[in-house]
């Protein structure tokens, strides 16, 4: 995974935390651009989330996205960083 994957990743279980735990993909496309500064199309955004799904970071359920525990225990070690 290069960089930029990772910051984008980052970037979109942090909007997930932030949402409460459950936004949708273009929401968080936006929130990408407009809060992270991290330009990303939403096809991009839906393989990522894909790929987050795939490690248990989040859940999918259609276009619905819903942060894990997995994916919340991340969050909370990226804070720790910052």
């Amino acid at each position: 995974m290069i960089d930029d994957d990772r910051k984008r990743r980052n970037s979109l279980l942090a909007s997930l935390a932030f949402a409460g735990g459950a936004s949708v993909a273009r929401e968080l496309r936006d929130e990408l651009e407009s809060v992270h500064n991290v330009p990303a199309t939403l096809d991009r955004v839906r393989a990522d989330l894909r790929v987050l799904a795939d490690i248990g970071a989040l859940r999918l359920e259609g276009d619905r996205v819903m942060l894990t525990a997995e994916g919340r225990e991340h969050v909370d070690r990226l804070r720790a960083l910052f």
